[in-house]
């Protein structure tokens, strides 16, 4: 199990590797941790290389004409005869695809697989010949959680430019982020776990890295969890009596920890230390773990419930 230091250190940590080093606005002679690239390290022979080349073999393994099916579907195109993957995939709950895409784009990065490469273009080509001429971009007619998904989708496609050198993919996000931009529901509930929507500012904030197109960085603003993060920039423990979905309310600190590298703004900065302070101190367990039932609990619910176990 990954210590959930690692973890913590790893949200910073990697907006650091997506963002610019030319582009980050604080004096980098103060800088502490120096992310590396996906393709400046490399696995030798042993449990973490076979497990790395079995994933990059699973991936090569599904049919593209399977991943695509509902897309095509949606849009009126032919299928080809593919099959449905099942599960939350073919549901569409909390679809998967834009993860698919940052998987191939960043694992092709490390092994230089050009079969990943072809793929990953190949299947953001295909994808991009479903998406209406609104700008409508999801696997079926009614998805679920779509800010989850439109996140993800962002993740995916800025992850295909900048590892696996897909120029398209930022002509693509432009069209789905005008769309996102006009059809997003803003009610941004506290703690709400439906569509996870305050995980988005990271991804915006990456495509605004990217690009330099200033509605990324706009449209990143507004997703801001303020009323989350507010809490760790005044010190205090979050009010476990409400119930916050445990990963993503750790994922939303991405959002803050990218939202401090582009403003230099030091409230980002107390709300992300007090945040790992939170983490490390109140919902970390001996293991590395947290959120069990997925939610964070008071220190004398947290230890009644791994009793239970």
């Amino acid at each position: 199990m990954v210590s959930k230091k690692l973890l913590l250190f790893g949200f910073i940590a990697a907006i650091c590797h997506a963002t610019n080093a030319q582009q980050q606005v604080f004096d980098r002679d103060k800088l502490l941790l120096e992310p590396f690239e996906y393709n400046e390290v490399k696995l030798q022979a042993g449990p973490l290389k076979k497990q790395f080349d079995e994933v990059e073999s699973y991936y090569l393994a599904i049919p593209n004409d399977d991943i695509l099916k509902g897309f095509r579907v949606r849009a009126g195109l032919p299928t080809n005869e593919a099959k449905d993957m099942g599960g939350w995939y073919t549901n569409d709950v909390f679809h998967v695809f834009g993860q698919f895409l940052s998987g191939m784009s960043r694992l092709y990065a490390v092994s230089g697989n050009e079969g990943l490469k072809t793929k990953v273009n190949t299947l953001v080509e295909e994808w991009a010949k479903t998406i209406d001429k609104e700008g409508y971009f999801f696997y079926s007619k009614k998805p679920n959680a779509p800010q989850y998904v439109f996140e993800k989708m962002i993740g995916g496609l800025v992850d295909n430019y900048s590892f696996a050198g897909n120029k398209n993919a930022l002509k693509y996000l432009s069209v789905i982020t005008d769309w996102a931009i006009k059809n997003l529901n803003r009610d941004r509930l506290y703690g709400q776990t439906a569509s996870e929507w305050y995980t988005l500012s990271e991804n915006l904030y990456r495509a605004y890295s990217v690009t330099k197109d200033k509605k990324y960085l706009d449209f990143g603003k507004i997703w801001e969890y303020h009323d989350y993060w507010n809490v760790y920039e005044r010190g205090e423990k979050v009010n476990t009596k409400i119930r916050h979905h445990a990963y993503s309310h750790l994922n939303t600190l991405s959002s803050a920890a990218a939202a401090y590298l582009l403003s230099g703004d030091e409230t980002y900065k107390t709300i992300i230390k007090n945040g790992y302070n939170y983490m490390q101190n109140e919902q970390c367990f001996a293991t590395g773990g947290y959120g069990p039932n997925e939610r964070f609990l008071a220190k004398d619910d947290l230890i009644k419930v791994l009793e239970a176990v």
